[in-house]
């Protein structure tokens, strides 16, 4: 397995877009380009959609945006639009697991300090000498590195690349 080291891959919402109208079966998602009367490049989305009053009837809803560069990813703001115009009518939640992890490290984290500061307090109310307050920092430190990277390894299956 190749090495991709630490990478930024963004989340394109022209995919998340397509992926919403073919789960909600939208006949026709189309991406266009315009110029505006001031002369300024517009990149727009169209979507068409069916009526569930009267089946068979079809209505456009489109969504602007100022083109910029690249213009490969002109479309992200328009079609970021139309996703949120569609759960609005559609009533879908889309799952960001990217910050589901980030909020169970901080909750995680948030724990393990809460654990410190109780298991400090503790050792202070048993009085240790005052030359074993390294043994504690330790012994505190390791237990909170085993839990983190217990977790980790539990989220991430880190054992499958051999890195645990």
């Amino acid at each position: 397995m190749p090495s991709l080291g630490v990478s930024s891959i963004g989340v394109s919402s022209v995919s998340l877009l397509n992926a919403v109208a073919s789960h909600c079966q939208l006949p026709l998602v189309s991406y266009l380009w315009e110029m505006g009367s001031d002369g300024v490049l517009l990149a727009g989305v169209e979507l068409v959609l069916v009526s569930g009053e009267h089946s068979g009837q079809r209505g456009c809803r489109f969504f602007w945006c100022v083109a910029f560069e690249p213009y490969e990813t002109a479309h992200e703001p328009a079609a970021r639009e139309a996703v949120r115009f569609l759960q609005s009518i559609y009533g879908f939640v889309v799952h960001d697991y990217n910050f589901r992890y980030m909020v169970s490290y901080r909750e995680i984290a948030a724990s393990a300090i809460d654990l410190a500061i109780a298991a400090s307090t503790c050792l202070a109310h048993m009085r240790a000498p005052h030359d074993l307050h390294c043994f504690r920092f330790e012994s505190l430190f390791r237990e909170f590195c085993s839990v983190w990277f217990a977790f980790v390894a539990e989220e991430h299956n880190l054992n499958h690349f051999g890195w645990m």
